[in-house]
């Protein structure tokens, strides 16, 4: 896990203890990280910040994109690559992270959460209820802006399968907020969230059974979908 100031831990021990690596060498905020196998990862931070390691975290490649700051990066497999961030910059990679490229310009909104469920499948969340998700083109891959609803401000967000996907965050007027879509991202309907407080993240094992974590300690769990 990674956090201000160049923080990233890491665990051999599910989590029991934790341990912090220095070989990162970096002293910028960090906003996310992702592990597609036990050796390789990538961490996005302030700055446009990209970090990977191909190693466990002995040695790490540090990247700069953008000048922005990148909120979430996540991987199908060890080469294709997404990651998002402030003012609805999106890069994407075919070659583990080596090189990085930006997709055209498709909002201004900052960008929160992503969830890649795979190399076609994306779907990518932020302010303004806006909603980026990925759709197959004869030549590759394309994103299309949708919009979730009204006032909210959408941090995370999580797909269970191709079609089931859950995002969270906050409604301005009533607090904690949890979408449901059924088609991939297209549409979003809310559901009762159980919480005053912002939702920051999502994960769901099945269409069914999941959890939102947010501010002030607040989780909430179900086995139903939301229901």
């Amino acid at each position: 896990m990674v956090g201000s100031v160049g923080t990233v831990l890491h665990t051999l021990n599910g989590g029991s203890s934790w341990t912090r690596l220095t070989s990162t060498a970096s002293s910028e905020n960090l906003m996310d990280v992702y592990f597609a196998t036990p050796d390789t990862g990538w961490v996005v931070g302030a700055g446009g910040l990209i970090l990977s390691t191909t190693d466990r975290g002995a040695h790490w490649q540090r990247t700069f994109r953008g000048g922005v700051t990148l909120n979430s990066v996540m991987f199908a497999g060890t080469n294709d690559g997404w990651a998002v961030g402030d003012n609805g910059i999106v890069l994407g990679t075919h070659d583990g992270g080596v090189t990085w490229f930006t997709v055209p310009y498709a909002t201004s909104q900052t960008l929160k959460g992503l969830w890649r469920h795979d190399t076609e499948k994306a779907v990518a969340v932020g302010t303004g209820s806006g909603v980026l998700r990925t759709s197959a083109t004869p030549d590759s891959v394309a994103w299309a802006l949708g919009n979730a609803g009204a006032n909210y401000e959408l941090e995370g967000v999580c797909l269970a399968d191709t079609s089931t996907g859950f995002a969270v965050g906050l409604n301005s007027t009533t607090g904690g907020v949890v979408l449901r879509t059924s088609d991939g991202g297209e549409t979003w309907a809310p559901q009762t969230a159980s919480s005053t407080f912002r939702l920051r993240g999502v994960f769901f094992l099945d269409e069914r059974r999941g959890w939102v974590v947010g501010d002030n300690g607040a989780i909430r769990h179900t086995t139903s979908g939301g229901e």
